[in-house]
Formats: C-alpha cells, structure tokens, sequence
C-alpha cells in the first residue's frame, strides 16, 4: 500500500507499533485541539469581561505540582536512558530508530513531552479564569500554539533525539510554579 502525504516516510511510531500513543498517528487531532486553544483564548476573555475573576489558588497548587512531577519523570527517565547508554554524546548525534529498549524509552519519554504541551494549555486559562490578561501576551499564546505541533513532528519523525537541555529548562522552571501559585512571583531570581 502506497503512503501519502505527511505518512509518506517511517516513523518512530511505525517501529513503536505496540505503544499505541495517543494523538500521534495523525496530526488533525493535534491540529484541531491547537485551533480550540486559539479559539477559547480569543473568546474566553471576552466571556470573562464582565465577570469577577475567579479565585483559583488551590487547582493552581495542583496544577502546578502535577507538572512537578511529570517534569521530574520526564527528567529522571532522559538522564536514565541517557546515563546507561554508551552511545550517548551531548552532542549532535543520529535519531535511534532501532527497536532498542533504549531507544523505544527515549522515544516514549518524547510522547509524554509532547502531551505535557497539551497539558499546558492550562497555564492560558487559568490566567483567563483569573483575569490576568497581561500574562496573555502574543509570545504566550504563539509559544502555546506552536509547542504541540513542532513536537508532535518530532514525536512522530525524530523521538529519541536527545532534548535533555530543553527538559532541564522545563524541569527548573516547573519547580519554581508551586512557589509562584502561593507566593506570586518565580523566584528564581531573587527580587528586590
């Protein structure tokens, strides 16, 4: 059977077969849920002009701490595959797409990156809920916007290509969000 399109060449996915992912064996759904982002966005702080904001403290803590621990798995689970692999460079190196347990970790270290994206499009509405339009900025939304596609091309064409300085990045800031939720600044950085 003949491929087309954006199916035409393989996948992580097609030699991952029996992981099943959610979301990644076509990108209309992925599409379709970045376009309902945009949507709610646009019409969410309209629908939220003339209401009071809402108090939102306690799903923040949770929220916030939820991502904690999905950046710390994701963390542990890209040095662990990383640290006992001898192949492994800091520097540029091919995409792995052997059947290799390594690999097919990696790769699915890379999917639950991936959903975490999608996951974030939390952080928007809750600053919606609250009315902390300011924190809406262009970048905000275009950085939320585009995550979910870039890396389901990379999910789906190039997981296991290591990203362990992005899930640093992640991790630390993620960790400083149950500090801001309560306190209201990061503070990674101290403020004066």
């Amino acid at each position: 059977m003949d491929k087309s399109g954006w199916d035409k060449s393989d996948s992580v996915v097609d030699r991952c077969k029996d992981q099943n992912w959610f979301l990644i064996s076509s990108p209309y759904l992925n599409y379709s849920l970045v376009v309902l982002y945009l949507i709610i966005v646009w019409k969410g702080q309209q629908l939220m002009e003339s209401r009071r904001p809402l108090q939102l403290k306690n799903l923040m803590m949770f929220y916030n701490f939820a991502m904690v621990l999905l950046n710390g798995y994701m963390f542990i689970e890209f040095v662990a595959v990383h640290c006992f692999n001898p192949k492994f460079s800091l520097g540029c190196q091919a995409v792995d797409y052997s059947n290799d347990d390594k690999a097919v970790r990696l790769a699915a270290v890379c999917w639950w990156f991936y959903f975490s994206k999608l996951v974030e499009f939390a952080d928007t509405f809750i600053f919606m809920l609250r009315k902390k339009n300011n924190q809406i900025s262009f970048l905000h939304v275009y950085h939320h916007a585009t995550m979910p596609m870039l890396w389901w091309v990379g999910v789906r064409w190039v997981a296991g290509e290591p990203d362990i300085k992005n899930e640093v990045v992640a991790f630390v800031v993620c960790t400083q969000k149950p500090n801001q939720s309560v306190h209201g600044k990061y503070n990674l950085v101290h403020q004066h």
